[in-house]
């Protein structure tokens, strides 16, 4: 398999989507509508050059939203998560957020998979990889 840089991650299966689709659920918000009405908010996701800015940025207003909450307001109330305005799942915040940060971990697993398709180095992340032995 060549290098294919340009290979974009919706290419490597027909249900693979770019990652910064996932850092929208950082936003402060009480929920998030996955199939809004048209004209509510769908989410375009940015161009290949700009995915480590997107997520840079999100992860910064992620900190922001963090820093101004607290330990109560994330055990005593909930998030929802809608299709079609219909709530699909509802849990605390606190749920949804240690939820979410073990999702991020499972899509960093798949970037690795990504990279490696990619004929990309693939970092060494829990440990050392077959291209990064610096934990070796």
């Amino acid at each position: 398999m060549g290098r294919r840089d340009s290979l974009p991650l919706h290419g490597v299966h027909e249900r693979a989507h770019g990652d910064g689709e996932h850092s929208r659920q950082y936003a402060p918000q009480d929920e998030l509508d996955l199939t809004p009405p048209p004209g509510k908010g769908q989410y375009q996701p940015p161009p290949a050059d700009k995915l480590v800015d997107t997520l840079e940025k999100h992860v910064t207003k992620a900190r922001e939203s963090l820093s101004k909450t607290n330990d109560d307001f994330l055990m005593t109330t909930k998030w929802k998560l809608l299709a079609g305005g219909k709530v699909v799942m509802e849990a605390p915040r606190h749920v949804v957020l240690r939820d979410t940060l073990n999702h991020l971990a499972h899509h960093r697993g798949q970037l690795t998979v990504y990279l490696r398709l990619t004929d990309q180095t693939v970092p060494a992340i829990y440990g050392p990889s077959a291209d990064d032995q610096q934990f070796a």
